[in-house]
């Protein structure tokens, strides 16, 4: 990968926030489901079109290969199917909604 591209394979990124450690997230839409939240590091393929956790609207079948351990892209670190799709992304710090 060219040196002043950071990072590639990522469809529709909706939201990206830096953690207060100060590593970098983003949610994205997937195709029809593999609504996807990443920890994104330089120089890394998330894979997109090539892998992913849903599959291409209309199509019958899973039709794009899930991301896999060993496959080459940097794994994502959760994904889900159902249509609750990230709009954003932001981390709240303090303690007021402390659990």
């Amino acid at each position: 990968m060219r040196a002043e591209i950071w990072k590639i394979g990522h469809r529709n990124v909706y939201g990206i926030a830096f953690s207060p450690d100060g590593r970098l997230w983003e949610t994205k839409h997937g195709p029809q489901g593999g609504y996807e939240v990443n920890l994104i590091l330089a120089g890394s393929n998330y894979g997109w079109p090539l892998v992913s956790n849903g599959r291409n609207y209309g199509s019958a079948t899973d039709d794009i290969p899930d991301h896999r351990p060993g496959n080459g892209f940097s794994a994502t670190r959760y994904a889900w199917e159902i249509s609750r799709v990230p709009a954003g992304m932001f981390f709240l710090t303090g303690t007021r909604f402390e659990g």
